[in-house]
């Protein structure tokens, strides 16, 4: 679990884990230079838990925390929590027993998204269970989350995985994304247990230009990492989804506008609805307030 300035939620994501079905576990605290009592928080169940283990580092960012949990690790499986997140009580257990019983290196399986408008299912089966399809699904339908994914963690080592320095968005979907590169045994659960907590006040829930930087960071991390044509095209249709997004959000220079609406131009009209076509047509031609109206879902 990565920890950075979590004070608010941490008790519940904290006490969720401890509370599972399963006793044979660990949970490694990242705390990634939290200032607020993060820190005090961890060492507190730590000291009333001998299964849980504090790692306290400089903030590095969230990929760095968890290659540090991940380097950490004991287990013969991993799983990710977040900070904010909670689980059901027999999460590990039935995770575990289903990777048992079909001696699976990932075991997938469905959550919920919390806000405050109650709770959702959110379906993760995947179209396959081959690891090309899993890849495939991983551009579309399929969350790059690794809290609904308990993963054998000898296959990080077998394949040299580790998450990226300097990718902070989506580092975990780049992670399981590079293990799905290899052949890997995949099960999944038709069950839901972990809780994603949309929190309004979150600072995810805006965009600056920070994000738009570290999610071309992302982008050009699996396009070296998945150098084929089939998924250049997937690549390709996300970097035109965040050029959308930045240029609603208006974290974009004119030149870059400019240069976007020119090499986007053919895939915005076989991709975009024509409500957002008509958007991108006043792009090209600078009507950039009028654009953005139309461009917004």
């Amino acid at each position: 679990m990565p920890v950075y300035n979590a004070e608010s939620f941490l008790r519940r994501a904290l006490d969720s884990l401890c509370a599972q079905t399963l006793q044979e576990w660990e949970l490694i605290c990242v705390d990634d230079g939290s200032t607020d009592a993060s820190g005090r928080i961890i060492e507190e169940y730590a000291s009333c838990d001998n299964r849980i283990r504090v790692i306290h580092q400089s903030n590095s960012g969230v990929a760095m925390a968890r290659q540090a949990g991940v380097d950490a690790a004991l287990g013969e499986y991993i799983i990710h929590a977040d900070s904010d997140d909670w689980v059901d009580p027999t999460m590990l257990e039935e995770l575990y027993r289903k990777a048992k019983e079909e001696d699976a290196d990932v075991v997938l399986c469905d959550y919920y998204v919390n806000d405050q408008n109650g709770q959702r299912l959110i379906k993760q089966q995947p179209t396959q269970l081959t690891s090309k399809q899993v890849l495939h699904d991983l551009f579309h339908r399929l969350h790059g989350g690794l809290w609904n994914k308990l993963i054998r963690r000898n296959k990080f080592l077998e394949h040299d995985i580790k998450f990226p320095a300097g990718i902070n968005y989506c580092e975990d979907r780049f992670v399981i994304m590079s293990l799905y590169c290899n052949d890997i045994r995949t099960a999944y659960l038709a069950r839901a247990f972990y809780h994603y907590y949309s929190n309004p006040d979150s600072i995810t829930r805006s965009y600056s230009r920070r994000q738009y930087d570290e999610q071309q960071a992302f982008l050009e991390g699996i396009e070296r990492l998945l150098p084929n044509e089939e998924y250049q095209h997937l690549i390709q249709k996300e970097r035109f989804e965040a050029f959308l997004e930045g240029f609603i959000f208006n974290v974009l220079s004119e030149d870059e506008i400019i240069e976007a609406s020119k090499q986007f131009s053919e895939l915005a009209f076989s991709c975009l609805g024509l409500r957002r076509r008509v958007g991108f047509v006043m792009i090209q031609f600078g009507l950039y307030k009028l654009a953005q109206k139309f461009i917004r879902y």
